[in-house]
């Protein structure tokens, strides 16, 4: 087997952690094995391949009447049934013939059974929904491929053409995977909107940035904490603050808002105070610190980058802040901490005084999780929804707004249960490999 597969496992850092699966086929030594002189138009193979195939696709939808085929490609059911009355009463009536791309075999050509019933005269014949859509060739492992990605990181488009080239032996044209694409986009878009789910009213807020066409665009999301999935995004021009109301009205319209996090921005307490007015706000303490440990450093002499440490009196002061941050059990007891911190202010470089006045002023926005048990002290659930969609190559490698939003849709749908998904790369490639192993256990 060896001859026709290489495989290769890889660690990829993340939480969870992902092992990428990464598969090669030889395509040419896998038909060659498995050739016969029949039933291909570029490329011959067996019918006990044909079988397998069909088995292997109808086991992975059990409702689907049983299939079974002729010497000479006849694909009929095992037990006809009539879909109007359920009669098993019948008369053949014709074939039509199919043409189907699938892995493995470059072009398989099939003649499906035609019935006619005796009972109520109903016309149909053998469908392959299960393995092929009604008006397309390749088969739903195929497309599958195309849309997938692979340990969540997003495939753009070239890359997408380029696997499926290289694991299943078909060649599909690039604008047929972005129309797969596109509408996988849309029917995941869709399934999403229909679900029924009690949202939490605690979100997350956050935004990237992203390059579509050379320009600089933004990517906003807001994240429900409890169900820990996207309850909206959207790809904008602009972060001013008419452009992220209308994000944010969007989003939110219909669902209950109790707190939302998000990160240091200035224009964010007052926008949501318009929208939300009676939400609360948490604001991430480790922007927050990080914001801190600017005015440290600066309040020191040293540059923000600097890996110098900071004096012992300033570092005390870092450390302060953080134990109030992480081992206050109530809000009461954070209040209490930094009142003690907050009254040698005038001890400390102006920078510094000035940095504990302004965390006095918004002091309820720093501790809205100690009050709420169920609100989250930082902005890491739409931060690590960021990373698992790989920020950086969305960033690099999309050249249409389109192509960004239909391959987020699917990686959106890989991270919510119940969203038939169809695009995890990784599951597929596990497929094929069962594939392959059962189909070549006889060459």
């Amino acid at each position: 087997m060896h001859d026709f597969l290489s495989i290769q496992l890889e660690e990829v850092s993340g939480e969870p952690s992902v092992a990428l699966f990464t598969l090669t086929t030889n395509i040419q030594g896998i038909q060659t094995a498995l050739s016969s002189g029949w039933g291909t138009a570029s490329g011959p193979t067996t019918i006990p391949l044909i079988l397998k195939l069909l088995e292997i696709q109808s086991s992975r939808n059990p409702s689907h009447p049983p299939l079974s085929i002729t010497d000479d490609g006849r694909v009929s059911y095992r037990e006809p049934k009539c879909p109007e009355c359920g009669s098993k009463e019948y008369d053949h009536n014709g074939t039509q013939r199919r043409q189907l791309q699938c892995f493995f075999v470059v072009v398989l050509v099939l003649r499906l059974q035609k019935y006619l019933c005796k009972a109520c005269g109903k016309a149909y014949k053998v469908e392959l929904e299960h393995i092929v859509p009604r008006y397309g060739h390749y088969t739903r492992d195929v497309r599958g491929l195309a849309i997938g990605y692979t340990g969540g990181r997003a495939l753009s488009l070239g890359e997408s053409v380029e696997l499926t080239s290289q694991i299943s032996g078909v060649h599909p044209s690039r604008e047929t995977v972005r129309l797969w694409k596109l509408d996988a986009g849309k029917r995941i878009k869709r399934e999403m909107s229909d679900r029924e789910r009690e949202w939490s009213g605690i979100y997350s807020y956050d935004e990237q940035y992203v390059k579509i066409g050379g320009e600089r665009k933004y990517r906003c999301l807001v994240y429900d904490v409890g169900l820990k999935e996207p309850v909206g995004e959207m790809v904008v021009s602009d972060l001013k603050k008419k452009t992220l109301k209308g994000f944010l009205r969007r989003a939110m319209k219909g669902k209950p808002v109790l707190t939302f996090v998000t990160d240091g921005v200035e224009q964010y307490p007052e926008l949501l105070k318009e929208l939300f007015p009676e939400a609360s706000h948490q604001v991430c303490v480790i922007h927050t610190m990080y914001i801190v440990k600017k005015d440290l450093k600066e309040a020191a002499g040293l540059g923000k980058d600097s890996s110098k440490p900071l004096p012992e009196e300033l570092e005390r002061l870092y450390g302060a802040l953080w134990d109030m941050f992480l081992h206050s059990d109530s809000v009461e007891e954070a209040e209490e901490k930094f009142l003690t911190i907050y009254m040698k202010r005038f001890e400390y470089h102006p920078k510094v005084g000035h940095r504990l006045e302004l965390m006095a002023e918004k002091f309820p926005r720093f501790v809205e999780y100690l009050a709420h048990p169920d609100v989250p002290m930082t902005n890491n659930p739409s931060e690590s929804y960021f990373q698992r969609t790989h920020p950086e190559r969305i960033k690099a490698r999309f050249r249409t707004l389109e192509g960004l939003e239909a391959q987020v849709m699917c990686l959106e749908a890989e991270q919510v249960d119940g969203v038939s998904g169809k695009g995890d790369t990784q599951e597929t490639l596990r497929q094929i490999y069962e594939t392959f192993a059962k189909l070549m256990v006889n060459v």
